[in-house]
């Protein structure tokens, strides 16, 4: 419910705005977009998680030509699983807090009108640390082979749209890994 309404309160400021702007833009060469983007779902899906910070990114893209684009991205989120019993008497629930960053290359295949299809991939180092407030709990995940923190390097894929609201705002959704498996954001043109 707390994704939705961010969601919301991200968004709704951008379609009250585009209302009284120039009807909306094409995506061209050059274009440099701020984006800001809120995850509908945590990437830890196996863990059956809620979201006690929803997955947050922002970045930017730069539209190198018209079906091309290099951009940067970092992320943060924090989720809680469920309770879970480690060797059957020790139940407990852990938090995974998660930053990643990225760089992003982007091909940018369909352009019709204000709409735009894309799809690209992104190298990124994602850092995620576990802990619990449960020390027998916590002993107990070390026993399984649960690290209280770790980094790894990915090279990830994503699809998105997106839609030009006016001459400066858009808005967007991509599915791919990343900070979360689905997001919904935000862009401003620079």
């Amino acid at each position: 419910m707390r994704t939705l309404a961010l969601t919301l309160l991200l968004t709704v400021p951008f379609f009250l705005h585009a209302q009284y702007s120039k009807p909306a833009r094409a995506f061209g060469a050059g274009q440099v977009d701020l984006q800001a983007a809120v995850g509908l779902f945590p990437t830890y899906l196996a863990d059956r998680p809620e979201s006690v910070l929803p997955p947050l990114q922002l970045g930017v893209r730069w539209l190198v030509s018209k079906n091309f684009s290099l951009g940067a991205v970092g992320g943060y989120s924090t989720s809680r699983s469920k309770e879970m019993s480690l060797f059957d008497s020790i139940r407990g629930r852990w938090e995974n807090t998660t930053y990643f960053l990225g760089l992003q290359n982007g091909f940018h295949y369909t352009q019709i009108e204000d709409w735009g299809l894309y799809g690209g991939f992104c190298l990124l180092y994602q850092y995620a640390m576990v802990s619990s407030n449960d020390p027998d709990f916590e002993k107990a995940m070390r026993h399984t082979g649960i690290q209280e923190s770790s980094g790894k390097m990915a090279l990830t894929a994503y699809i998105g749209t997106r839609f030009a609201l006016s001459a400066h705002a858009s808005v967007f959704t991509e599915l791919g890994y990343g900070i979360s498996l689905l997001k919904v954001g935000v862009g401003y043109k620079l």
